[in-house]
């Protein structure tokens, strides 16, 4: 799969893409949770012809990356300074950022502490701390999950910085990937994205057989991905 990063100037700024070539007819643009535009064209279309087609769509695309950009500030700090406010576990918590000589990071009470020496980041010291976080959680949960799926015990479980999937697991190898953006939701929906991923040890498609299984461990299942849906696959 061939990939280039292309870059043109519109009547509105910079607009930059990542062009891929694939076998379709058609163009196609996707934003990402990362807020990245992604161009898909057929391995013939002319460069030309792609970046008059992304001109084109620049409207539409100024207005997905407005609403990644908004479903982002919605949930993680909206700069990460001193009083910004984010989601956690699905409630609303406070960042406080501090100058300090050593990094390190606190949550007590709602309130998650950055001490931040000169010249560090408070966003990768926040990304670091959700990750620490997400990974204790994550263990945690599938533990109480486990012993209601055949095959679920010795899995392993990691946490990565997903934004096509909340979750993806390997069953041959023992190991379960769910997403760090997880740590927004409730742990009811933790619980639900792991069920899905134990689903897949008996059935690793989306057909029938495997919507039978979680609906027998979660009837509400609609209503957990309508939840999901509102929180978004959005980075830091």
């Amino acid at each position: 799969m061939e990939r280039m990063e292309y870059s043109i100037q519109t009547a509105e700024g910079d607009l930059k893409f990542e062009l891929v070539r694939r076998k379709m007819k058609h163009i196609r643009i996707r934003v990402t949770g990362a807020r990245q535009v992604v161009v898909s064209a057929p391995h013939r279309c002319a460069v030309g012809v792609v970046t008059e087609f992304v001109k084109k769509s620049e409207a539409f695309i100024r207005r997905q990356l407005a609403a990644v950009e908004a479903a982002r500030a919605r949930r993680y700090p909206a700069s990460y300074a001193d009083g910004d406010v984010f989601t956690y576990l699905g409630r609303r918590a406070v960042l406080r950022v501090r100058p300090a000589k050593r990094a390190s990071a606190a949550f007590e009470d709602g309130v998650l502490t950055l001490s931040v020496p000169p010249g560090g980041s408070a966003k990768t010291q926040f990304i670091r701390w959700v990750s620490r976080q997400a990974r204790a959680v994550f263990a945690q949960r599938l533990a109480v999950s486990a012993s209601e799926f055949a095959g679920a015990d010795g899995l392993s479980v990691s946490a990565k910085r997903m934004l096509t999937r909340w979750g993806s697991i390997n069953p041959a190898k023992g190991r379960l990937s769910l997403s760090v953006h997880l740590m927004r939701c409730e742990t009811d929906l933790i619980d639900y994205v792991i069920a899905h991923e134990l689903c897949h040890i008996g059935c690793m498609k989306h057909n029938a057989q495997f919507y039978r299984a979680l609906d027998m461990h979660w009837p509400q299942r609609r209503e957990m991905d309508r939840r999901l849906a509102a929180y978004g696959l959005v980075d830091f």
